[in-house]
């Protein structure tokens, strides 16, 4: 192997006609926002903040509280548990 097929090996292979839009052809469009990331959708969600995180989750704009509650509801039912004392302070 000579210095130039080093020099090519390196460099991997060159773009092809997939990577390049054809010169007739508009660019193409970008792809839609998904709907839990959409400017509105986090706007109108009271849990994210303004870049539709929760802490360091994306957030999904679900209030997620029922079905927690039920879940533990059915795990304290099956295990035998009392519900939590509620305190007040």
């Amino acid at each position: 192997m000579n210095d130039d097929d080093r020099d090519d090996y390196r460099r991997g292979p060159g773009p092809t006609t997939a990577t390049k839009p054809a010169a007739n052809q508009p660019p193409p469009k970008p792809e839609p926002l998904p709907q839990h990331l959409t400017p509105t959708a986090i706007a109108a969600c009271p849990d994210c903040d303004n870049h539709g995180y929760c802490g360091t989750t994306v957030c999904d704009h679900q209030d997620h509280q029922t079905a927690a509650k039920r879940g533990m509801a059915a795990i304290r039912a099956q295990m035998g548990w009392k519900a939590p004392e509620r305190t007040t302070t």
